[in-house]
């Protein structure tokens, strides 16, 4: 992952324009690319650029959170040294579009509140709950490469046709981009090739006249 990082972004600067706090709506209109693509996590970021781009790139994303509560009285500078230290050293594991998602659904109103002032505790709970939330999508996701390996063994690369060995690579290399779209036509021509094989078969075995 670090090599990786290192390569799409091979500065600081480009890093964080990327993830900049201007586009968080725009990078996390769809939760499963921020779940599943290459955005780097908070720990790989401090290891990538130094100790303390985490931290600096989270300031900028929780006083945003902040200000757009609405809230009388913000987050103070110790409130937020603090959870920003907390998240980088407890949930460091959470990539950066990760982080953005969340903040987007924060500021829906699905977590909490805040009630006259910004309450890091609630920003915690919110976090916590975002964590189960990703969870569940995780269990999904490897529900669904299950189904894919499972159906995968099930025609065997030896037995199909090159025109059908060329549709099952381009599955494979749609279906680990993740969309929701993709997995659709991924699904779509899984029925199409079933269908195909299904159809050669009753032709193989239909009497002659």
């Amino acid at each position: 992952m670090l090599t990786a990082t290192l390569q799409r972004w091979a500065t600081r600067d480009s890093l964080l324009q990327t993830f900049h706090i201007d586009k968080q709506m725009e990078l996390t209109k769809d939760p499963e690319r921020c779940y599943f693509k290459n955005a780097p996590t908070l720990w790989t970021v401090n290891l990538a650029y130094g100790f303390g781009t985490a931290q600096e790139w989270l300031a900028y994303q929780i006083t945003d959170l902040s200000e757009f509560s609405g809230a009388r009285d913000k987050i103070t500078d110790r409130q937020l040294d603090q959870i920003i230290q907390i998240i980088t050293d407890d949930y460091g594991f959470l990539n950066m579009a990760e982080i953005m998602l969340f903040c987007r659904r924060f500021k829906r109103g699905l977590y909490d509140k805040f009630y006259g002032s910004v309450d890091p505790i609630a920003i915690m709970q919110g976090l916590n709950e975002f964590c189960r939330e990703r969870n569940e999508a995780y269990a999904q996701r490897d529900k669904r490469l299950q189904e894919w390996k499972d159906w995968w063994d099930l025609h065997n690369p030896n037995n199909m046709t090159h025109e059908e060995a060329n549709i099952i690579n381009q599955i494979k290399a749609e279906y680990e981009m993740n969309t929701r779209e993709q997995d659709r036509l991924t699904e779509e021509k899984y029925k199409q090739i079933q269908k195909q094989r299904e159809n050669g078969k009753h032709q193989e075995f239909k009497p002659h006249p």
